[in-house]
This record gives structure tokens, C-alpha cells and sequence, in this order.
């Protein structure tokens, strides 16, 4: 499939971390793969490839990497910040949206090398207190800086974990919640228009995600011991499952 790209809309810039698959790189493909339909200059980027790559987006774009691997050293660093410069020069797109801690804080240090006057939002999609405090501190700087103009938070509480930073970052703070392509919208509203009057029994509810502390599941876990009903069932992989099938016997 091929677009047709107007020269009179904005050229933009999806950029994450790395192309693992997961919620922050779906979101940035769909939204990507949305604009280029609609004749947007688009690029999908990810500072280097990601350890378990998810679906391959929509045929017109592909991610691009400005490392080949994670940086494991100064010199890689330098070396990726260099490569984003090079790119800002050469494409000089007007906006870059950022995820994920790593994006959100070189993304801005080499538009501001670059020197094209490319302007960023940046977004956090979990809690800042759960990043490295190394990169939520270099993110509270960066975040000021005067070619970010808008600091995106996926929920009320996400924001509320920016309250720590200075005043002119928190200026730029702004809420934009979670959605589902419009597809999925209209099928959900389908079985919930097809669903009983009387409250269902025996209950079935599915959780899908990597199991680690942002997805929160103990208070899953600790909710549906409290409805006896309520079968739950959890599907994925990550470094809190022992704790979690702990949990889950304990309660």
C-alpha cells in the first residue's frame, strides 16, 4: 500500500525507546500508520530494536533504528545521539512524539543540536517513579526545555506522578487517556448492547500483560478474592510471577 503524502500537513515522528512489543509501540504504530493514511510525512522510530519485536506495521512504514542494539557504553550513547541529530538534520520534521523515559530525554537534548527547530511532546505512559531515577531526574531538565512544547500523561494518575518536578515543567503537563482503534470501540459497544439486564454469574475476566509492578495485579488479585463469582485469569510472562502465584494461593 502506498500514500499519497501532502506537502501541506505537518511531517511527524513517532519515537519510542525500542520496538519491543508493547502498549506504548501499538499505540505509536497505530497512530503513525493513522496520519500516514491521511497524508501525513511519517516516520516510526525507535532509538534501537527491542528484545521481542511485535507485528510488522502497516506496509508503507517500518521502524527505524538509530542503534542496532541497546547502548552498552559512553561511546554507544554518543553515538545514538549523534544518529538522531543526523536524522533531525536531514528529515527536519516539525514534530517528534516521544515514549518511553529513554526517547523522552534524548529526543529533545538532539532536536536542540540539531538545530532545525523540530518541536516534541513527550509522553509518559506509566508512573515517573517507576523509571531509573538517573533518567527521571535528566527528564525533569530536558522536560523544560523550550523546543518541548507539551508533556503527555495516559491517565490522571500517570500526571499526578509529575507533581515532584519543577513548576515550568509541570506547566507543560496535559492528560490525553488510553483508546482503542475505533473498530474495537464499536465491537465492545456491540456486546455490551447485547449484554443481559441481570448481572451476570460466574464471571470470567481475562488480564493480558507483561507481569511486573506497573501493571499493578495484586490489587487485581486481592479485588477478586472478594468476589467469590469472579473466576480471573492472567495471561503473560515477567519478573513478578512467583510473587503473583504467591499471592494468588495466599488469598
Amino acid at each position: 500500500m502506498t500514500h499519497t503524502v501532502s506537502q501541506d500537513l505537518p511531517s511527524l515522528v513517532f519515537l519510542t525507546t525500542h520496538s519491543s512489543a508493547g502498549g506504548a509501540q501499538e499505540i505509536w504504530m497505530n497512530l503513525a500508520e493513522s496520519y500516514a493514511r491521511r497524508g501525513f510525512r511519517t516516520w516510526l522510530c525507535a532509538l534501537y530494536p527491542g528484545r521481542n519485536e511485535g507485528r510488522e506495521p502497516a506496509p508503507g512504514l517500518e521502524w527505524h533504528h538509530f542503534l542496532p542494539h541497546r547502548p552498552r557504553n559512553p561511546v554507544d550513547a554518543i553515538r545514538l545521539i549523534g544518529n538522531v541529530v543526523s536524522f533531525l538534520r536531514e528529515e527536519r520534521p516539525d514534530h517528534v512524539l516521544s515514549a518511553l523515559p529513554a526517547a523522552n530525554v534524548i529526543g529533545p537534548i538532539a532536536g536542540r543540536l540539531s538545530g532545525v527547530g523540530t518541536r516534541f511532546s513527550l509522553s509518559h505512559h506509566t508512573p515517573v517513579q517507576t523509571y531509573s531515577s538517573v533518567l527521571n531526574a535528566i527528564d525533569g531538565i530536558t522536560g523544560r526545555l523550550r523546543n518541548v512544547e507539551a508533556i503527555i500523561s495516559v491517565s490522571e494518575t500517570v500526571s499526578r506522578s509529575l507533581d515532584g518536578k519543577s513548576t515550568g515543567y509541570k506547566a507543560k503537563r496535559r492528560t490525553i487517556h488510553n483508546a482503542l482503534p475505533q473498530r474495537i470501540e464499536n465491537h465492545l459497544a456491540e456486546l455490551a448492547a447485547r449484554r443481559p439486564a441481570e448481572r451476570p454469574q460466574r464471571r470470567r475476566l481475562v488480564a493480558t500483560g507483561r507481569l511486573a509492578m506497573q501493571k499493578n495485579y495484586p490489587v487485581l488479585l486481592r479485588a477478586a478474592a472478594r468476589l467469590p463469582d469472579v473466576e480471573i485469569r492472567i495471561v503473560g510472562s515477567g519478573p513478578d510471577e512467583a510473587d503473583l502465584k504467591a499471592l494468588s494461593r495466599q488469598l
